[in-house]
């Protein structure tokens, strides 16, 4: 949502406005600055939840941005592939056309994890 002005978003037809050369300066009191940060934050979090809800936060990875992501060879992925430490979906016969979870791969680094060195 796209306001032409800061009043429309404060749903304020008028309040203190000082034009000063091509600026216009808005004066709000604190009660309508925190309506203000308010808004803005209902509006991040519907964001958030459409992008929830279209899958861009947990999407799929291929081959390639797995083996750039974890800095790992072909054959390392494969190894994962076949030992299971890496759960895939596979799309076709005879094709070499792998995808990944964004959130498996976390969830793999995350069990990996070590204190130590």
């Amino acid at each position: 949502m796209i306001f032409a002005d800061l009043s429309s978003f404060l749903g304020h037809s008028v309040f203190n406005n000082t034009g000063v050369g091509r600026r216009n300066i808005y004066m709000l009191t604190v009660s309508e600055l925190q309506d203000f940060a308010d808004r803005i934050e209902r509006s991040v979090k519907r964001l958030e939840d459409r992008c929830t809800n279209y899958g861009l936060v947990d999407r799929w990875l291929d081959n390639q941005e797995i083996m750039q992501l974890l800095k790992i060879s072909s054959r390392t992925l494969q190894s994962y592939r076949d030992q299971g430490i890496l759960p895939f979906s596979k799309l076709g016969d005879g094709t070499s056309k792998f995808y990944y979870k964004a959130s498996q791969v976390e969830e793999l680094l995350e069990r990996n994890l070590s204190a130590h060195p």
